[in-house]
């Protein structure tokens, strides 16, 4: 972590390699908010979430929305509410105060009611529990979903994050 004379906090990541482990599913961080900082102003690939195997319908351009409704009601919970192509990604409460991140480079993001955990344990969208955080995420990219057929086919080999050495800079400051 490296802070600027204006108060933004310059995080560089970096991961090693390690042999015999599988690809990543994802490379970022995650922070933890307050639920009250639920709402959501983006620079990137919208109106719905994006992936990188499932960007294509996506357009670049500035969207607002709130944690609750980046969360899609998949019949089994899962991982949604990613956004690819971010130049900015902004998290405030009702008053205008949050978080913003951004970068050099476009990296992905998103914000839910629900952490990683909550959601691959959950059955169904009415197990989850009442929502108490925002969870915000920078990424340098996850795994595409897969899935180009019916029968669960798995990630297309060039949209996974292999297990190389592999380096990850952000910025974030308060607003």
């Amino acid at each position: 972590y490296s802070v600027g004379a204006d108060g933004s906090v310059r995080v560089e990541m970096s991961y090693d390699k390690v042999e015999g482990m599988p690809e990543l599913p994802d490379f970022g961080m995650v922070f933890t908010l307050p639920v009250e900082y639920d709402g959501i102003e983006y620079y990137g690939l919208g109106g719905c979430d994006n992936y990188w195997d499932r960007q294509q319908g996506a357009r670049l351009g500035i969207f607002s929305s709130r944690a609750a409704e980046e969360f899609v009601p998949y019949l089994r919970p899962q991982e949604c509410g990613n956004h690819c192509g971010v130049r900015w990604f902004r998290v405030t409460d009702r008053r205008g105060r949050g978080l913003e991140l951004f970068g050099d480079v476009p990296f992905e993001a998103s914000a839910l009611p629900y952490n990683a955990h909550e959601l691959e344990n959950a059955r169904h969208p009415y197990d989850l529990p009442q929502a108490h955080h925002t969870y915000l995420r920078a990424s340098a990219g996850q795994s595409g979903v897969g899935g180009d057929d019916t029968w669960g086919a798995p990630v297309l080999d060039e949209y996974t994050v292999k297990n190389e050495s592999r380096r990850f800079v952000f910025c974030f400051r308060g607003i």
